[in-house]
């Protein structure tokens, strides 16, 4: 590969790492404060209490879920296929009003549902209507298995 292009491509992704080039008010707020913030929420020391003991990339992605919950609240949340009994603390620590269920049921227009999965459990767990007008869907774990993100737009998309 050509060290020129390399450098070329290496500056724009850390150019644009923080939100910037992202045209959609929305998303360019869910990368800015949710996925790459650094500053602290509320209630810090009791996060850090419910994941001490667990490993580094395991609360960062609880802070990512964390943020996540408090800037959509949704209200319910789905937690389906394997997921650690640590989580459930963390997320009624960001939302104390949102109702947390297990599996993938009950979806209707405009519920603000907010169902949280691994991508081993996509091929079976994801129901119809998942994503309709309102609710959203976070898939843990994609980068173990690249091939369930579009498994997973076949399966709500209906193709």
């Amino acid at each position: 590969m050509n060290p020129l292009k390399s450098i070329a491509r290496g500056y724009k992704r850390w150019r644009h790492r923080r939100g910037f080039g992202v045209h959609s008010p929305f998303a360019y707020r869910m990368v800015r404060d949710v996925l790459t913030s650094r500053g602290h929420y509320y209630a810090v020391v009791r996060f850090k209490r419910y994941t001490a003991g667990l490993p580094r990339k395991t609360i960062k992605e609880y802070a990512v879920l964390f943020r996540l919950v408090a800037r959509l609240a949704p209200r319910r949340i789905n937690l389906a296929g394997s997921v650690e009994m640590q989580l459930y603390p963390v997320l009624r620590l960001a939302d104390s009003r949102v109702l947390i269920a297990e599996g993938t049921g009950g979806y209707s227009h405009c519920d603000r549902v907010l169902t949280i999965l691994s991508a081993s459990d996509i091929r079976h767990t994801l129901p119809d209507g998942i994503l309709r007008s309102g609710n959203m869907l976070v898939i843990r774990n994609l980068k173990e298995q690249p091939t369930a993100l579009e498994t997973a737009l076949g399966t709500v998309t209906g193709g």
